[in-house]
């Protein structure tokens, strides 16, 4: 049963309405899948590394940049809340330069102390606490955790 190859996939959104931009996320079962898939992406992962990003930036036939912003591979077994967040913070920041969000102002506060909402750090603090609460979600449904 080698030439089966197992893994799960999911879309993450950085903004709550789940908006046109995601980031699409797979969960292998085996490190050789895993490693397949991200050469076929045109990726290169390192022989010690256990997920990876990419930012991705297509086009539609209408010339609109389609609504896919990045792909973070995982391995099963090394799943775990640290690695899950470092991966989709890369994906943050790919959403921030898609999305035009600038960090130059990142720590301002205003006239109160407290980070505006709409600021760009408390936005990309929106996104990934977003995108790591819908793929936890996710693998415990799948039962990935297990």
């Amino acid at each position: 049963m080698s030439g089966v190859v197992r893994y799960w996939k999911f879309r993450l959104y950085p903004e709550p309405d789940h908006s046109r931009l995601f980031v699409r996320a797979y969960v292998f079962e085996r490190r050789k899948d895993q490693l397949k898939f991200w050469r076929m992406m045109g990726g290169c992962i390192g022989r010690e590394a256990s997920a990876a990003h990419s930012e991705i930036e297509r086009y539609l036939p209408n010339g609109r940049k389609d609504g896919v912003i990045g792909c973070a591979v995982f391995r099963r077994k090394t799943l775990g809340a640290g690695l899950v967040t470092h991966e989709l913070l890369h994906a943050v920041a790919a959403w921030a330069r898609r999305k035009k969000i600038t960090t130059e102002s990142l720590g301002e506060r205003g006239d109160d102390g407290v980070i505006p909402q709409d600021a760009p750090e408390e936005r990309m603090a929106q996104a990934i606490g977003q995108m790591t609460a819908q793929f936890w979600r996710r693998a415990i449904a799948a039962g990935l955790t297990r």
